[in-house]
């Protein structure tokens, strides 16, 4: 119940925000989804390049080749994107930890990292 709490709260955060993603993307995994549902920023569109190599569950090379390439078809241009991934992925891919109810702002252009947070 935490999660979906965490997970509306900062879908209402970047509504008030007016914070529009231009796609949202998730993990397959069913928490992911979840988190994407609750968020309410927009149609999730599933994708294997986001979903979790802990434990070497999925293999991860493979795991970040694939979101990778999806990073590379972007449009840049637009409006934000967001994804809802795992702390493995976001570790891989920003160097920053996270737990839950976090949530990293990556710039694909910079590859600069910023930490933000729903207060409780």
């Amino acid at each position: 119940m935490e999660g979906i709490i965490q997970a509306r709260k900062i879908g209402k955060l970047l509504k008030e925000n007016k914070i529009i993603f231009q796609s949202v993307y998730s993990s397959m995994w069913c928490r992911c989804l979840q988190t994407s549902k609750y968020m309410d920023a927009g149609k999730t569109i599933p994708h294997k390049g986001l979903n979790s190599f802990y434990q070497n569950i999925v293999d991860k090379e493979e795991t970040l080749n694939f979101l990778n390439n999806l990073i590379m078809k972007l449009d840049h241009s637009q409006k934000p994107i967001l994804m809802v991934t795992h702390y493995v992925v976001i570790k891989a891919i920003t160097g920053l930890s996270v737990s839950s109810g976090e949530m990293v702002v990556y710039n694909i252009k910079t590859k600069q990292s910023k930490y933000l947070k729903v207060e409780n």
